[in-house]
């Protein structure tokens, strides 16, 4: 089981789960709003493989979500920003070899590409979870399903499913576009089924490994099925950042 820790972040206090004592280290970003929930088995399950290979596996909450304190709605792009930096500072601070590595899923893929970009070497490489590129689209997308799923109650335009966007941080998201030059880590792509052909167009610009598998949209639901070949693939992805052997499960 993780230890539970916490850190400063803007003001407040983040919750993170630390899975193992390794001499490597994994950082998880989770996805924004309600498809968080999706992943939240899938990211322990990762954890707990990549524990079992010997490292240690952080996966924190931001401000106003899971175990950290907060009010989502007062989440906007500076807080959620300074939370991103100081868990990068954190888990480095657990890291007994150089660098660090991340995991994002979703809109936490495009958050886990930003630090990449600001803290350069400082991370070894990032794998991604069918990464969210165009935000004002997710956005559309979110709420469209929050308001199928709520029909016949009152339907604010900013609120998916009890997570009430900010004014400022819904602006932010809507500004998110498919980013056009290569990142300075290497990166894994896994997408969730075959890849559509704006994500191999995508994934060469920014010079990603561009990795189909046999993945059901997981964010979409909440239900106990293992995704075993998207956890194997991704923890020999992140092993290769540090030039360690891919392995096979048993």
């Amino acid at each position: 089981m993780p230890e539970q820790l916490r850190f400063a972040s803007a003001g407040s206090s983040l919750s993170a789960s630390v899975w193992g004592t390794g001499n490597q280290v994994s950082l998880f970003f989770y996805p924004l709003a309600e498809e968080r929930k999706g992943c939240a088995r899938k990211f322990a399950e990762t954890a707990a493989q990549l524990t079992r290979r010997g490292w240690t596996a952080v996966v924190f909450d931001y401000f106003g979500t899971g175990d950290s304190p907060g009010d989502f709605p007062a989440l906007d792009s500076a807080i959620l920003r300074d939370n991103i930096d100081q868990a990068v500072a954190f888990s480095l601070s657990l890291a007994k070899t150089g660098g660090l590595v991340l995991l994002g899923a979703r809109t936490g893929g495009w958050l886990a590409l930003d630090a990449a970009a600001r803290h350069g070497e400082k991370i070894a490489g990032a794998v991604l979870w069918e990464p969210v590129f165009d935000g004002g689209k997710w956005l559309k997308d979110l709420f469209r399903r929050s308001k199928f799923r709520n029909c016949g109650a009152a339907f604010n335009p900013r609120d998916a499913d009890g997570y009430l966007f900010g004014e400022e941080l819904l602006a932010a998201v809507s500004s998110w576009r498919e980013p056009e030059e290569k990142l300075p880590c290497p990166v894994a792509w896994l997408t969730a089924g075959r890849a559509s052909a704006q994500a191999e167009k995508t994934a060469k610009v920014i010079g990603a490994s561009l990795i189909q598998t046999s993945a059901q949209p997981f964010w979409l639901e909440s239900d106990p099925r293992t995704e075993e070949e998207l956890i194997e693939l991704t923890c020999n992805e992140l092993s290769s950042f540090f030039g360690l052997a891919r392995e096979k499960s048993g």
